[in-house]
């Protein structure tokens, strides 16, 4: 009975990383931070190549960060879905959003530190999928 009254909080969840988390992802603080404090501390002379190269460096994929965060909003929409369908717009919107952020970040951003040529896509989905 309590179930489907808890969709209003995984909505409200999911509007929250919808407008500030993904958002975050995009603007990269780390990034915008460094780049303030340079900015900061060499107001008054030139900037070196290796400076900027410190605040432009390409950053790694923080997969045990990225990987639950987004298996989370799937277990929350597929386990709502059933029970109350009003998830799925929020949801959809959620993951067109994601998609167009992480695109953005994979192809720009992100620095591959090793590559497995997706053998653990399988072993990911059977997981999620079957548990």
């Amino acid at each position: 009975e309590s179930l489907p009254t808890m969709v209003g909080y995984f909505v409200a969840l999911l509007l929250t990383k919808i407008m500030a988390g993904l958002p975050m992802v995009f603007l990269r603080f780390g990034a915008l931070f460094r780049m303030l404090i340079l900015r900061l501390i060499a107001s008054e002379r030139k900037v070196t190549q290796r400076e900027l190269d410190w605040v432009y460096r390409l950053e790694n994929v923080q997969y045990g960060w990225e990987f639950p965060t987004q298996f989370l909003v799937v277990v929350i929409v597929f386990t709502y879905a059933i029970i109350c369908p009003i998830i799925l717009p929020f949801g959809l919107v959620y993951f067109l959003g994601a998609l167009t952020v992480y695109k953005k970040q994979i192809l720009y951003v992100y620095s591959p530190v090793y590559e497995s040529g997706g053998a653990m896509f399988p072993i990911a989905i059977q997981r999620t999928l079957f548990g």
